[in-house]
C-alpha cells in the first residue's frame, strides 16, 4: 500500500483571490528522492599585500529515503551521498576528482580530494519531527567509526568535523525548517534564522522568506537575509564578520511535497585586525558562495 507522510505544512494559493491551500513535504517508502547539489566558492585573501585567489566547484548527487514512520508524528529517512565531483584552483595547482572515473582513486593521496571523497556512500539517518527539528542522528556512531578507519590524519580530522552530531543536525536541519508553520498567500513573508556551529565560533543565518507566486504546481519563494558571527579573539588578534549576505529562491513542489529547485548566493566580507595597530586590517577575506539544488527524480 502507498505510504506518506507530511512533517511540515506550507501554504499558498494556487491564483491571485484564491482560498490557501496547503503544501507539504511528503515522505514515500517507496518512491526515494533523488537530488543533484552544486556549490561553487571564490574566495579572495589579502595579507600583507599578498593577494591569493582561490576557487572551488563540488558537485554531489544524493538520494533521500523514508525508513519509517512513528507513532508521534517523525520520520526517519537515510541519505546517501551516490556521487562526487570536485575541482580546486589556486595559485599553481588545479586538482580535479570525479568518483565516477576509476582512474580518480589514484587522486586520492592528496587530503582535500579524499576528504570530499571519503563522503560517497555515506548513509547519514535523521530522525525529523512534525516541525522539521532533527531528534536525532540514529547511526552517528557508524558514521564516526567510518571516519576512524580513514588512514590519513589529515583526512580523519577534516571528515571528522562533518560528522559530529551537532554538525550534522545544524547543516540538515534547515532544510526542513526553511517553510512557514502556517498557511500563507501570495505575498506573505516569514522568517528563520539558524545557528551553525564552526570551530571558531557560532555563525547565524537570517532568513526573510517570501512567497512570491505559485504557478504550474510550483510555489516560487524568495528568500533574502544575513550573516552574523561574534568578534572572534585571539592571541591579539580580532577577526569580525562584515557585509554577509544571502539571496535566493527555492521553488517547491506542491503535488508531489518536495523541494524542486533552490538557488542560493552567500557573500561574505572578513578581517582581522590586531592590538596596538589601530583599525588597519593585518588580513581581509572576500568569499562568494553559489549553490545550486535541482531535483533529478522528477
Amino acid at each position: 500500500m502507498f505510504k506518506q507522510f507530511t512533517i511540515v505544512a506550507l501554504a499558498a494559493c494556487a491564483c491571485v483571490g484564491a482560498e490557501p491551500v496547503e503544501l507539504e513535504f511528503k515522505f514515500d517508502t517507496e518512491k526515494p528522492f533523488r537530488f543533484e547539489m552544486t556549490q561553487e566558492t571564490e574566495q579572495t585573501q589579502v595579507t600583507q599585500g599578498q593577494t591569493v585567489s582561490t576557487s572551488n566547484k563540488s558537485t554531489m548527487t544524493q538520494t533521500s529515503r523514508l525508513l519509517e514512520m512513528r507513532e508521534d508524528g517523525s520520520v526517519l529517512i537515510e541519505n546517501t551521498t551516490d556521487t562526487m565531483q570536485l575541482t580546486i584552483s589556486a595559485p599553481g595547482v588545479e586538482l580535479t576528482y570525479d568518483s565516477e572515473i576509476e582512474s580518480d582513486r589514484s587522486k586520492l593521496s592528496n587530503p582535500a580530494i579524499a576528504s570530499a571523497a571519503g563522503m560517497v556512500g555515506m548513509n547519514v539517518q535523521l530522525l525529523i519531527a512534525p516541525d522539521g527539528t532533527i531528534r536525532d542522528v540514529p547511526n552517528v556512531d557508524q558514521l564516526q567509526q567510518r571516519v576512524s578507519e580513514m588512514p590519513d590524519p589529515a583526512v580523519r580530522e577534516t571528515v571528522s568535523q562533518m560528522v559530529s552530531e551537532e554538525a550534522i543536525r545544524s547543516m540538515n536541519e534547515m532544510n526542513y525548517k526553511l517553510l512557514p508553520e502556517g498557511p500563507v498567500e501570495v505575498g506573505d513573508e516569514w522568517s528563520r534564522a539558524f545557528n551553525i556551529p564552526l570551530g571558531f565560533g557560532e555563525m547565524t543565518l537570517t532568513m526573510d522568506l517570501t512567497l512570491d507566486s505559485v504557478e504550474d504546481g510550483l510555489a516560487s519563494i524568495s528568500i533574502d537575509g544575513g550573516i552574523t558571527m561574534p568578534d572572534i579573539k585571539d592571541q591579539g588578534v580580532t577577526v569580525r564578520i562584515g557585509n554577509a549576505s544571502i539571496d535566493g529562491v527555492l521553488r517547491f513542489n506542491i503535488e508531489d511535497g518536495v523541494q524542486q529547485h533552490m538557488d542560493l548566493t552567500t557573500s561574505m566580507k572578513m578581517n582581522a585586525t590586531m592590538d596596538g595597530m589601530g583599525d588597519a586590517p593585518v588580513f581581509t577575506m572576500e568569499m562568494t558562495q553559489g549553490t545550486l539544488i535541482n531535483r533529478l527524480d522528477g
